[in-house]
């Protein structure tokens, strides 16, 4: 560095050599006594107390760097020896204006000129009644402002400051310090170096400095005290102040000129520094929204990232490390987290290092691992408060063994907590501000804004990799059950050879389901599918496996286990079939057999208000019908295996509208369902009682489909009372034990899930046919005619337990066994009765009301109920009773091979009915 105070050169603009080789501002920290002789970057990082501070000297032989050269006339006026005094030049130049105008333009320079023109505008005092005064005014106002425009930070606008004044003062030297109103015994000194930038050096004496920064006032002085400046003429100094919005002294301007300041240059200067501190304070107003301008565009770009590209967070922290070690000027910064588990610091997730214009990740650095206890990292992690050391090595918590493996010296470090849900989960550390400066209050405030979306991301992190480690888990666990819950090929061949000696007649409303093991149940369900789709038109294997590999996917529960499904696709074979009409096109009647079979898939034996309150997973998963929901999602889940999808050969459009059709099946077998649909369709049939129901219209369609569900799904209401009651029995069974797990859990349960409270059951079942089955069923049979024997079937099971419910005998009976034997006698009782009736609607009519043709009808259709008897004991005590009335009806009667009984009459022969 060269000295200080050296002169301007001839022709040659102060300002344009000072502002030739401007560059961005750096303030390295104050150089103590004996340091200034050392290079720059070897200065102490230290700030300066004002009681061991001292005024700045200018000596040569100091190497300080230069401050503001001398300003003066360059050209020169040729006096004459003789003495000419103030008043004979005025009159000399008021009476030649026009050689005063000659002289000017051929010897002063533009620069000297505009500086006259400054201080004249200015020590006017800008009068506003001045026309020329108002346009002075506006220029200097505008001269400030435009001088401002490349202006990015405080200390650079201060310096342009600084030359404005001096200019306009003809100071020779100037200084600037810096003061601190949240700290005063901190007083930062700054001069012009060679490079037109501040820079931040000693002084000696700060007592004046002081004085100024308590009164806010203007302090002129002059001083006879040897400086040992390069130019010692320079015996003069004014001190002027620079206040902020709030009244305080911030900055103070000190200006050192040989001749004295008088009162109307102080008042110059005066005038002079309020407009820049105007000025001044817009532009910091103006910088600081410029910086949350930029940090609020990163922030929302940074979080834009975390959700557009989830997979690479590592690369949206590192980005977010990186701006922050920017916006703090850090020469190093780090990541670390905490292993709660070993009480360590992991190994850096970055390790950003600075390079001049461009930061860049420092991809080769060791794996170390630094305990809680050990180190500043360790110590923020563990107390979780921040961290601002301007000597790290003067510091007993740092641990320098980082620095001895990896090479790099720390020489302060600013360290702040990742914090999620008042938990450390990591600490971010800035090491070494650059250019030998210390970070400040600023940098705190600025890195404790981003120390929250650091934890953020963090958090992101950690359930994205949670997520991904689950959904690996997730895919490990479904291969496994893949594996166990698929039939085996060997198992296919079987049913494959052995379907064609399945020849059981399945159109019968009141089959036993009870009659078939779950092999025969796979094989009926082969043949029910055929019946209804012709197996040619789909993949033969594809459907047995399907078939095969829903059996083994429903759990062995009490009630909802393969039996019912079997059960409830059963009944809606029995439905389409007789749909003599097929009101339902060949995709929804698909659908509907499909999802009858599947619609209760991996069902738990618990209900869905169950799974609600005790916050199962279904029920998080899905908002309304968990169970139905996942019943769908395993359907899907066997379609999708390999050699297990049916619908294969369908077009992309058809499969998804089939798929959509069998999920709109599956959902409508919860009642919660079934109620609004009911009134729908009540609706509906109110409306159109005249017309038929409208089945073009694909809404009606949709409900049709809801209603068939659910009136198939509680089919074991509408078979004969032997297979009702056993159906109940494990109904009840299934409810029991969800009732045993809530009063296990503290709570009473329902009464028809107690099981100390069999006699519940009746009562429970009255209510759930009369309230539920047989509305569904009255409504089924309007638009399904065929129907029919559902809905009377229903009515003769609820007579039943109405007359059950009001028996005496049962209702004090609280043993469960007992109750089952109890009903077991009154359903065989109630079983006989209803044979019985099957004679009884044969009434031997008297010749006036003989008709024959519904005579003949009647015993046909009564000999078919009789052969659905289990009991063959029973088929032969009733057809013998049969044919005791057929002898005396007025009428022959034969029997054919079928054993179907032709009557005839004497009078005129009938045809063969059946």
């Amino acid at each position: 560095m060269s000295s200080n105070l050296m002169p301007g050169n001839k022709g040659t603009s102060t300002d344009e050599a000072m502002r030739k080789n401007a560059r961005p501002l750096h303030l390295p920290a104050i150089a103590k006594n004996g340091d200034i002789d050392k290079p720059f970057n070897e200065w102490p990082t230290s700030t300066v107390n004002k009681t061991s501070m001292k005024h700045g000297t200018f000596e040569d032989d100091q190497k300080l760097p230069p401050v503001r050269p001398q300003r003066g006339i360059k050209a020169r006026i040729n006096y004459r020896k003789r003495k000419v005094s103030t008043v004979t030049i005025k009159d000399y130049f008021d009476n030649n204006r026009k050689n005063l105008e000659k002289y000017i333009m051929e010897f002063v320079t533009v620069e000297e000129l505009q500086q006259w023109l400054i201080r004249k505008t200015i020590c006017n005092n800008m009068c506003p009644n001045d026309e020329n005064n108002e346009v002075g005014n506006k220029e200097k106002f505008l001269n400030t402002i435009k001088s401002f425009d490349n202006v990015k930070d405080e200390e650079s606008a201060i310096k342009e400051i600084a030359i404005s004044v001096g200019t306009a003062l003809s100071a020779g030297a100037f200084g600037v310090y810096k003061l601190f109103p949240d700290d005063p015994a901190v007083v930062q000194y700054y001069v012009i170096d060679n490079q037109n930038t501040l820079l931040q050096t000693e002084a000696e004496y700060t007592e004046n400095v002081l004085e100024v920064a308590k009164t806010g006032a203007i302090l002129r002085l002059s001083t006879d005290m040897d400086r040992s400046l390069t130019n010692t003429k320079l015996k003069h100094v004014m001190y002027q102040p620079i206040l902020n919005e709030s009244g305080q002294t911030t900055y103070i301007v000190e200006l050192w000129r040989s001749d004295a300041f008088d009162e109307a240059e102080e008042k110059l200067c005066s005038n002079f520094i309020t407009w820049n501190s105007l000025a001044l304070h817009y532009c910091n107003l103006y910088w600081a929204k410029n910086q949350e301008y930029d940090m609020y565009g990163f922030l929302l770009e940074s979080v834009k990232s975390i959700f557009e590209d989830i997979e690479s967070l590592d690369h949206v922290m590192k980005r977010v490390l990186e701006f922050v070690q920017k916006l703090v000027k850090a020469d190093r910064a780090s990541l670390f987290l905490v292993d709660n588990k070993k009480s360590e610091l992991v190994p850096p997730l970055f390790d950003i290092e600075y390079e001049p214009c461009h930061l860049r990740a420092n991809g080769k650095f060791q794996e170390i691992r630094v305990p809680l206890k050990r180190g500043i990292a360790g110590h923020v992690a563990l107390t979780g408060k921040n961290l601002n050391i301007a000597d790290a090595y003067s510091d007993p918590r740092f641990n320098s063994e980082v620095d001895e493996l990896t090479g790099y010296k720390t020489k302060n470090i600013l360290c702040m907590p990742i914090k999620v849900q008042g938990n450390v989960m990591g600490v971010v550390q800035m090491i070494n501000k650059r250019n030998n400066a210390t970070f400040d209050q600023k940098d705190e405030m600025a890195f404790e804004r981003f120390s929250t979306f650091f934890g953020l991301a963090l958090q992101h992190a950690k359930l994205y990799h949670d997520i991904l480690k689950q959904k690996l888990k997730y895919e490990v666990a479904l291969e496994v059950l893949s594996y166990h819950n698929t039939c085996k090929d060997r198992e296919v061949h079987e049913i494959n050879k052995d379907i064609e000696t399945f020849n059981i007649n399945m159109d019968n409303f009141y089959l036993d389901p009870y009659m078939f093991d779950e092999i025969q149940k796979c094989k009926a369900a082969i043949t029910m599918f055929h019946d209804l789709f012709d197996l040619s038109n789909f993949n033969r294997l594809s459907v047995i496996r399907f078939i095969l590999t829903v059996k083994i996917n429903y759990r062995n529960v009490p009630y909802h286990n393969f039996d019912h499904g079997w059960s409830v696709a059963h009944a809606m074979y029995v439905m389409l079939k007789n749909d003599n009409e097929n009101r339902f096109d060949s995709k929804m009647r698909q659908a509907l057999f499909v999802a009858s079979l599947c619609h209760d898939l991996d069902h738990r034996g618990y209900t869905n208000k169950y799974l609600n309150e005790t916050a199962s997973p279904l029920a998080t998963m899905y908002t309304t019908s968990p169970l139905e929901h996942h019943h769908f999602n395993i359907t899907v889940k066997i379609l999708h295996q390999s050699g297990h999808d049916i619908f294969s050969h369908m077009a992309h459009e058809e499969y998804r509208d089939i798929l959509k059709d069998i999920e709109h099946c599956i959902l409508a077998t919860d009642l919660a369902a079934f109620f609004p649909n009911m009134k729908k369709m009540k609706s509906i049939l109110e409306v159109d009682k005249v017309q038929l129901f409208n089945w073009q219209d694909p809404k009606n369609c949709k409900l049709a489909m809801a209603i068939s569900m659910t009136a198939a799904d509680l089919s074991a209401s509408t078979k004969p009372w032997d297979i009702q009651i056993k159906t109940v029995q494990v109904i009840f069974e299934e409810f029991y034990e969800q009732g045993d797990k809530e009063r296990a859990a503290g709570k009473t349960p329902m009464p028809m899930m107690d099981r100390y409270k069999p006699e519940e059951q009746a009562t429970s079942q009255v209510g759930f046919l009369e309230q539920i089955c047989v509305p569904c069923y009255e409504i089924l049979r309007q638009i399904l005619p065929n129907t029919k024997p559902m809905y009377e079937m229903v009515g003769k099971n609820l007579e039943t337990w109405r007359s059950i419910k009001t028996n005496k005998n049962l209702s004090n009976v609280k043993d469960n066994r007992a109750l089952n034997d109890d009903l077991q006698t009154s359903a065989a009782q109630n079983d006989l009765e209803q044979k019985s009736n099957v004679i009884n609607e044969i009434k031997v009519p008297n010749d006036r009301s003989y008709n024959g043709t519904l005579i003949e009808s009647k015993i046909n259709n009564t000999l078919r109920k009789i052969d659905s008897f289990e009991d063959l004991n029973d088929k032969i005590k009733f057809k013998d009773k049969v044919g005791k009335i057929i002898k005396l009806l007025p009428m022959e009667s034969s029997t054919d091979d079928e054993g179907v009984v032709t009557p005839t009459h004497s009078r005129h022969t009938t045809q063969k009915p059946y």
